[in-house]
């Protein structure tokens, strides 16, 4: 498998290519994004279609699809500025691309990486060159002390210490000297992948034509998988369980950093809430790899299941278009399987024909694994629940070598990962062999938690399945009672709502749980003594086991089952112990000594585990169904009153970063054997020593968990928890604002006796405003509309006055659950937060909101016009052109890569502090992020160049205004005039130029000048104008006029 070479610049090398039309060389290039080759338009300007890109061993077809300018001007040498074309390649390849920089400095030395016939045996090869960068010459770098050899042109110029590609080679046309040549900078190239975005496409590669499995092994591999899609994944009913296709509920994912925005201000309005849900199948098209973090029963498994029945249909069908998956075979694993110290594809075959038990005729040989399984399709290697590996050790291990395997360019896999979420940042590590500029190819996600018509989906669904007859009247009644209980706001995990579903088939005409543990509680109940299966089985054992056990002797080991799988799932958890027969009797014959005596006691303890349906085998031991139940299991030996301690427990939560499954049931089953929960959760709602809310985070786990306190608990701890809300503690904004602090509020306010009492926490002056924040928040999403416009009116205030940071993060709590009639307000806030120079954090997130809402340029024209009022300071001056970098840097971003924003409030409220970043997006940007000791008037003149085209009639008035200000010294105008005419657009540089020439002040010998570089810009009959008038003067302009009309 090919492993990243060490090395930055040794990365960036691996991303340089060969063009050839047919067999002839036409020079290099390399990728600049996934799919997308980037070289010199007059290399293939002959060229469109059937080229051929050579990548190490590799020879892929393209075809130009952008090329700037389209045809060389014959009246020319050189091709126009800026010489650049977009290549798509037509085959789908995993390979790195180059990295852009983050600042606008050229380093003095570079390298160039691109291919050449230079070399002893005239063949085409790998070249290298080292290159000093001299300056300036028109729009171009010149570059300088090497030789650049034919084949050069569309090469990467790379800084060597970093890797990172400052421009594109363009050579010179004497190739038998030492001549140097050209570089196109960064900055052009992030100009042409803005104009070109639509152009490009870089999300849809073109590909090449399918075909059909031909490979025995394949296709009875792809007819097992789509048998297996529909396999129900746990044995939870009565009879035969139904197809999983009939009951399945399509999921959606998030990223776990962000998410898309919405399109404007009016979109995030209520009616129109916009999350960065999606299906989530669509990171498959987006990424190269993919991690999934669900909670327990989150649907992982069945998500996995879907993708790879999906897939299997799509190519045993003949398709012409590839599975909506993208063109991938894909196979389950689970992560437990790959542990082994095997081969890697010895592993893979294992595990996969372990998965597929009885659904294939003869084991898979790994041989099956050594080659793509058809042309231009990849295996999707699906690992399933890197947290089911209990072994810390052995499960970073596994993670370190997929880590080098997503970090690879391997041309056979791509990885889909799930897990529930772990400590310390372990799933991290996946990404550590991921150079940075490409860390979109391991999307990173979460499973969104199912909503209320999800759950209506569900259950329509699953009572059509389950009893087609009265399935309208089961699902009604069914969600009827949800919709009443306490137990609505938990049922967002599929599992969760299967067994729900499963405990109220049972017992229709009970009340349902109030919490997961006591839905877990009647479920197990329900399998272990009320069961047909179970019931059966226990006339079964009496029948067989008479004159060796009496009747009672009998029930009691019935009753004995669910202890026995407590220890079994203790073991399981604790010690990584699969379970087995022998650990079963030995726990058995421990408690009864009578069953000594029973000949064959294994084969009836094994039936009586199995008739559970909470194990299945495993080889030659068993395991539970899911994890979930082995925690609900083994948290009863762990809720002893022997046992339990809370100090303990609070002290494993903090150490996991949060409260585990397991711990909640245990801590849920202790309640429940007496353990009095209010002393603890007031404990951690109080702030600790440091007066921050350590304890808000497993406080609102144990809320979310749904876990009963009683009514008399519950009324208290509503008290305790309003009170304690009062405090103003200092505290981190993060997950406190986001998550923990809105789930305490809204279990408070849906057991509220009096909703005012909140009404008065999110207006009082003496409750810390990121707090109020949260609380009117929460208010206002709620789907009562005078608690709603409570809420409203609360953000109002808050987005009206006070610190800007926080009205910054009021404005988009306000913009989400707002009216119309808030547009005014939330511009206003956002208006006052960008000209405030005290507040650089609340200025870029306002920069940012006004951008991607679509009101960009109203908010660069207002830093324009702080930056051109003489009437304000230096410093505000040079605050806002810092700014308008910023803007920048957010409007000419890179193109191809999903966006990493968020249209969520958490995520605003976690980035509401950091500060901005600069890119080198325009040519610019290093004069407008210049120091001080630049003359300001430079800066000026940078940004109005940059922002030129977003309103020339006021920016061309403003230009003209600077270039006449006598407060900036003549030197200083005619060196603005000059920075513009060498590196500014044409337009911008001919109204400077014409403003210089007319300007009395500047001496005949300086007018002159300007004059004569209009020349420069094609204007030869304007500067002949301005010299014939001249020309009659007297004096030295007369003088002057004369002379250089006479040359």
């Amino acid at each position: 498998m090919p492993t990243p070479e060490t090395g930055p610049a040794a990365q960036t090398r691996r991303c340089a290519v060969a063009l050839f039309a047919g067999d002839e060389f036409l020079g290099s290039g390399f990728f600049i994004q996934r799919g997308v080759v980037l070289t010199c338009a007059h290399v293939v300007w002959q060229w469109s279609e059937h080229l051929t890109v050579r990548w190490g061993e590799l020879r892929l077809p393209g075809r130009v699809v952008v090329r700037e300018p389209d045809r060389p001007d014959p009246q020319r040498s050189f091709y126009p500025f800026p010489d650049l074309c977009f290549i798509k390649v037509g085959e789908s390849v995993n390979h790195p691309y180059a990295p852009l920089p983050d600042n606008p400095v050229t380093p003095d030395e570079v390298e160039a990486y691109g291919f050449s016939t230079y070399s002893p045996d005239e063949t085409v090869a790998e070249d290298t060159l080292r290159l000093d960068v001299a300056g300036f010459t028109g729009r171009y770098l010149r570059l300088k002390n090497d030789q650049v050899p034919a084949g050069m042109s569309g090469s990467a110029i790379v800084d060597p210490a970093t890797g990172v590609v400052h421009g594109i080679l363009k050579a010179s046309r004497d190739y038998q000297q030492p001549q140097g040549g050209y570089m196109v900078g960064a900055a052009s190239i992030f100009e042409a992948l803005r104009r070109h975005a639509g152009t490009l496409d870089l999300r849809s590669p073109l590909e090449q034509p399918l075909s059909a499995p031909s490979s025995p092994w394949l296709r009875e591999l792809l007819a097992a998988q789509s048998h297996a899609a529909d396999r129900f994944p746990y044995r939870l009913v009565e009879g035969n369980p139904p197809p999983l296709s009939e009951v399945y509920v399509r999921l959606r994912a998030r990223p776990r950093a962000g998410g898309e925005t919405p399109g404007t201000l009016g979109d995030t309005l209520p009616g129109a809430r916009r999350f960065a849900d999606r299906p989530a199948t669509d990171m498959l098209t987006r990424h190269r790899h993919a991690l999934i973090i669900a909670g327990p029963g989150g649907g992982k498994t069945t998500l996995l299941q879907n993708i790879a029945g999906n897939t299997a249909v799509n190519w045993l069908a003949g398709a012409s278009e590839p599975p909506p998956f993208g063109r991938v075979v894909a196979v389950r694993v689970p992560a437990v399987a790959l542990t082994a110290r095997r081969p890697w594809r010895q592993s893979l075959a294992e595990a996969v024909t372990a998965d597929l038990r009885g659904l294939i005729n003869h084991p898979l040989s790994p041989e099956l694994f050594d080659s793509r399984p058809m042309p231009g399709v990849n295996w999707l290697v699906m690992v399933d629940g890197l947290d089911e590996i209990l072994d810390t050790d052995r499960r970073q291990e596994l993670i370190d070598t997929i880590a080098l395997r997503l970090g690879g360019y391997d041309q056979d896999f791509r990885y889909l990962i799930t897990s529930r979420p772990l400590p310390a940042g372990e799933l991290d590590r996946l990404a550590a062999q991921i150079p940075r500029h490409e860390s979109d190819r391991l999307g990173d996600y979460l499973l969104s938690p199912l909503d209320p018509l999800d759950l209506r989906r569900f259950a329509g669904r699953w009572f059509r399945a389950r009893h087609p007859d009265k399935a309208a009247a089961l699902a009604a009644d069914f969600l009827h009672k949800v919709d009443g209980s306490e137990l609505a706001p938990l049922l967002k995990s599929p599992l969760l709502a299967t067994i729900t579903a499963v405990v109220y088939e049972h017992n229709p005409g009970a009340s349902l749980p109030a919490d997961r543990t006591g839905i877990y509680r009647e479920f197990v109940d329900y399998l272990m003594h009320q069961r047909q299966d179970r019931l059966r089985l226990a006339d079964q054992l009496r029948e067989q086991l008479s004159g060796r056990l009496t009747d009672d002797q009998v029930s009691q080991l019935l009753r004995d089952t669910e202890p026995c799988l407590e220890h079994l799932a203790d073991l399981r958890l604790s010690l990584d112990e699969l379970p087995s027969v022998p650990n079963a009797v030995t726990y058995l014959t421990r408690r009864r000594a009578a069953l000594h005596a029973v000949r064959n006691l294994g084969d009836h303890v094994s039936g009586l585990l199995t008739s559970t349906g909470m194990l299945v085998p495993v080889r030659d031991r068993m395991d539970f169904i899911h994890q979930s139940f082995a925690e609900y299991l083994a948290a009863a030996p762990a809720s002893d009153r022997s046992r339990f301690s809370w100090r303990s427990w609070v002290r494993a939560a903090r150490r996991d970063g949060g409260v585990r499954s397991l711990a909640m049931f245990t801590l849920a089953r202790a309640i429940g054997r007496g353990f009095e929960p209010l002393p603890l959760l007031r404990r951690l709602l109080l702030p600790r020593w440091n007066l921050r809310h350590t304890g808000f985070p497993i406080v609102s786990a144990i809320l979310r968990d749904g876990m009963s306190l009683g009514p008399d608990n519950g009324r208290r701890f509503f008290r305790t928890a309003l009170r304690l809300l009062r405090l103003r503690p200092a505290f981190a904004l993060g997950t406190f604002l986001e998550r923990d602090l809105p789930e305490i509020v809204g279990w408070l306010l849906a057991r509220s006796p009096r909703p005012t009492d909140l009404y008065r926490l999110a207006n009082s002056r003496w409750v810390s405003r990121p707090k109020r924040l949260a609380v009117a928040a929460v208010l206002a999403e709620s789907a009562i509309d005078d608690v709603a416009e409570h809420g409203r009116e609360a953000l109002r205030r808050l987005a009206d006055r006070g610190r800007l940071d926080h009205r910054v993060i009021a404005c988009v709590v306000l913009a989400e659950y707002g009216t119309a009639d808030d547009s005014e307000l939330i511009l206003r806030g956002l208006r006052d937060a960008l000209i405030d120079r005290r507040h650089t954090a609340a200025r870029s997130t306002a920069l940012n909101l006004l951008n991607e809402w679509g009101y960009g340029r109203l908010a660069v024209l207002t830093l324009l016009a702080v930056a051109l009022d003489p009437g304000r300071g230096r410093r505000a001056r040079r605050s806002a052109l810092g700014m308008l970098a910023f803007a920048a840097n957010n409007t000419l971003s890179r193109v191809g890569d999903w966006p990493n924003r968020s249209d969520r409030i958490g995520h605003w409220l976690r980035t509401a502090l950091s500060g901005p970043r600069f890119s080198p997006v325009s040519p610019w940007m290093g004069d407008i992020l210049a120091n001080d000791r630049r003359a300001l008037v430079d800066r000026l003149a940078a940004a109005i160049a940059t922002w030129y085209w977003l309103d020339e009639e006021r920016l061309g008035r403003a230009l003209v205004l600077l270039l006449r200000d006598p407060s900036y010294s003549r030197a200083e105008r005619l060196r603005v005039g000059d920075l513009l005419r060498v590196r500014a657009d044409e337009d911008v540089a001919r109204l400077a130029l014409r403003t210089l020439a007319a300007d009395e002040h500047l001496g005949p010998a300086r007018r002159l000048a300007v004059a004569k570089s209009l020349a420069s810009l094609g204007e030869a009959g304007e500067r002949d104008g301005l010299l014939a008038a001249w020309r009659e003067r007297s004096g030295r302009h007369g003088r002057l006029a004369r002379a250089a009309l006479d040359e």
